[in-house]
């Protein structure tokens, strides 16, 4: 390694060496620089407020004597104990709200300010922060809303938050308290805090129109509340927090960015109830409205039920595969124009998995709207391709394949092709140079901050090309069809290479994984059946499962990518391992990037990853059926307990690369009877039926069986239905 001495660039010093400078792009300094500086600002304020009521994360591990209390020895403070929360919209705003496990709600698209709900009661303080342990925090799968309960010291709580609409997009909020001794010092805080579930500091100004039921944030109105506070206490970073204040003030300033504020109602009966509003927009102001909440929280979960109704519908005797489907639809219908915001590579990355979940779920307009904003935004040189514009272009085309291989319409290939050709033309300059898959250079895994394998973003460039031929074949323009062809021959031939190779064993399981299976599903097809099943195999029997990172926890998006990979394999531990991850999810439903292993927090990266959604409800679609090219699987590997005496099992409206298809299965007198609705669009080669014992076939006339391999069954046609008697 070589040194460059003199001046050094971002965050590496002074003196930096040579091959160290070249392992970073923007996106991974940015990156690194984001957090550094989160990190430094973060201790300063703690240690310069440190008498501050601090959020879930902070103040549990702040406390010696909580089971979280941990210590902070280095400069920087960053969330790594608590980094979890829901994300929250009306399913019609381009952002979004986020809410911890205690109910803090923090402000949309990232503010940096928060909303809690505090208790004061016999000269006691009570915050949810405080006693985590008494909070049971909840979704409601059917009607979308999030339900945080609490009871402590002859207290007990409720807040329900629910989406609404005025002139603009908002978010409305029910608090139930009920103190079963309330004195005449008994007091509702609803509480405007400096701080979310990241960052401390941000908030500079507030000011409560009591009269108009307003409070606006860093001048804009963005909260709303429908019964006028007895007081408003106010604090700052040098008047103190609120707890401490005897400051009745409708407005604060504070050039530290540590205002707060106080909506102070007296608790003078047993049981009283609050209501509020968020807006959604940072930008716009909420309206002064009175509403009827109780009609709002219906309305809202008439309107979650409309929506779920739209595209694929699962139901089981499974319930908590039921609940955990219904939850993953939610987060889709969730997914908005913030979640793809930027031109890094990771904004094209998650456009792809959103896609790929998207067209699953039946959703193709949402699908090839974030597609087409997407395709718009990204610009190039067709001359000069750039890794990481070439890896950005492979996305887009991959995004582009699945919605073209769901929607099977010649129409919208005709809207995008010249422009996803043009791009492919790009990328196919950049490929012709690699000859290996193994060069040193960036990996576009910002997780990943060392020099690795390039093994993973071959394979993007690899699948994208291969894509590219199929979409020019369907086009009938013959001639791109063979070029690209030609050109993903080569690289996959490169890539199997590269597989075999003995140096390939010695890379670490963390490389491997990331490599080889980065995808949701198999894209180097010259490895047959077998081959895919003993590799996949053969990384599960070479690590714990679920997967562990060794510096961030347990990594929720591989492990999740892997089990789709073990699915489509056939693996016959794919549900014991199933179960196992699953482990990690809770009636919250947040799916932290990594979670430490012991503990079972969130422990860095998004604290409610909707890529990793993506994956899981792709996950468990993947677990009813698999539409691959050759046939219609059901049931890759199938689930004993689904098909005991009694179990039941419908698929509605489910997209397929057939066309929509839906099935139903009941069990009962010995007997298992397989129902298919309606008929596809494009008849499946084969069928597939996988079952968890011995079964013989009870003969049909629209069907003609195949081949029976052990327990399963090949067919052909498109039956209305196909029995099976129980040995």
């Amino acid at each position: 390694m070589t040194e460059k001495k003199g001046k050094g660039s971002g965050a590496f010093g002074e003196v930096v060496p040579s091959d160290i400078k070249e392992i970073f792009d923007n996106s991974k300094e940015n990156y690194l620089k984001k957090f550094l500086s989160e990190g430094l600002s973060n201790r300063i304020l703690f240690e310069k407020f440190i008498n501050f009521r601090w959020p879930l994360w902070l103040e549990s591990v702040a406390s010696y004597s909580s089971d979280a209390g941990r210590s902070y020895p280095n400069l920087l403070l960053l969330n790594t104990s608590f980094r979890e929360w829901q994300t929250f919209n009306n399913y019609l705003s381009k952002s979004e709200i986020t809410v911890d496990r205690s109910g803090m709600i923090s402000g949309p698209s990232g503010a940096r300010w928060s909303l809690e709900f505090w208790i004061y009661n016999n000269d006691r303080m009570y915050r949810l922060q405080d006693e985590l342990t008494k909070v049971k925090s909840s979704r409601n799968t059917g009607t979308g809303e999030i339900i945080i309960n609490w009871q402590s010291g002859g207290i007990s709580f409720t807040e329900r938050i629910a989406g609404s609409r005025s002139s603009v997009d908002e978010v409305i909020v029910s608090v139930d308290v009920n103190v079963r001794k309330a004195g005449s010092d008994s007091f509702f805080f609803a509480a405007v805090r400096p701080y979310n579930n990241t960052s401390l500091g941000g908030l500079t100004s507030i000011e409560v129109d009591s009269g108009a039921g307003i409070v606006s944030i860093n001048g804009k109105g963005l909260i709303g509340f429908d019964t006028r506070p007895d007081e408003v206490v106010t604090g700052s970073g040098t008047l103190g927090d609120v707890e401490y204040s005897d400051r009745n003030s409708d407005s604060v300033q504070c050039s530290y960015g540590m205002a707060t504020a106080g909506l102070k109602y007296r608790l003078d009966s047993a049981k009283k109830s609050f209501h509020f509003r968020v807006s959604l927009n940072a930008g716009a102001a909420l309206p002064g409205l009175k509403f009827n909440y109780e009609n709002q929280f219906r309305e809202f979960g008439l309107f979650s039920e409309m929506r779920l109704s739209e595209g694929i519908k699962a139901e089981l005797t499974d319930n908590d595969f039921s609940s955990l489907f219904l939850q993953s639809r939610l987060s889709l219908l969730n997914i908005n124009h913030d979640d793809l915001g930027g031109d890094g590579t990771e904004s094209f990355r998650k456009l792809y998995f959103f896609v790929y979940a998207l067209c699953r779920a039946g959703s193709f307009d949402t699908a090839e709207a974030f597609f087409s904003s997407k395709l718009d935004s990204f610009i190039y040189d067709r001359k000069r391709p750039v890794f990481e514009e070439v890896i950005k272009g492979s996305f887009l085309i991959k995004s582009c394949n699945e919605i073209f291989i769901h929607k099977r319409e010649t129409g919208f290939l005709q809207v995008y092709y010249q422009r996803i050709k043009g791009i492919a033309e790009f990328i196919y300059r950049y490929s012709v140079e690699i000859h290996n898959s193994s060069c040193s250079g960036r990996s576009t895994n910002v997780h990943n901050l060392a020099i690795s394998e390039r093994f993973t973003d071959t394979l993007y460039i690899f699948s994208a090309i291969t894509d590219l031929s199929y979409l020019a074949r369907a086009m009938g323009i013959f001639g791109d069809e063979s070029k690209f062809k030609n050109e993903s021959l080569r690289l996959q031939s490169i890539l199997s290479e590269s597989l075999n190779r003995e140096d390939f064993s010695r890379i670490t399981v963390s490389d491997r994984e990331s490599s080889i299976l980065s995808l949701p599903e198999r894209v180097l097809y010259s490895m047959k059946q077998e081959e895919y099943r003993s590799l996949v195999s053969s990384f599960i029997a070479s690590l714990d499962y679920p997967v562990v990172h060794p510096l961030f926890g347990v990594d929720m998006f591989y492990s999740a990518v892997i089990l789709n990979h073990l699915y489509t394999a056939g693996f016959n531990d794919s549900n014991r391992l199933y179960k196992q991850l699953m482990e990690y999810i809770d009636d919250f439903y947040v799916l932290p990037e990594f979670i430490d292993y012991k503990a079972k927090r969130g422990s860095w990266g998004d604290g409610n990853s909707k890529i990793i959604n993506a994956v899981i409800f792709s996950l468990l679609r993947n677990r009813l059926f698999i539409d691959s090219k050759d046939r219609l699987e059901l049931f890759p590997v199938p689930d004993s307990s689904w098909f005991k005496q009694g179990c039941r099992l419908k698929v509605e409206n489910a997209a397929s690369r057939y066309g929509i298809i839906s099935l139903a299965m009941d069990i009962s007198d010995k007997e298992i009877r397989l129902s298919f609705g309606g008929s596809p669009k494009y008849i499946p080669p084969d069928i597939l039926i996988n079952l968890p014992y011995n079964s013989s076939v009870i003969q049909g006339d629209d069907f003609i069986v195949k081949k029976k391999i052990g327990h399963n069954y090949i067919i052909s046609g498109w039956p209305s239905s196909v029995r099976f008697s129980i040995s």
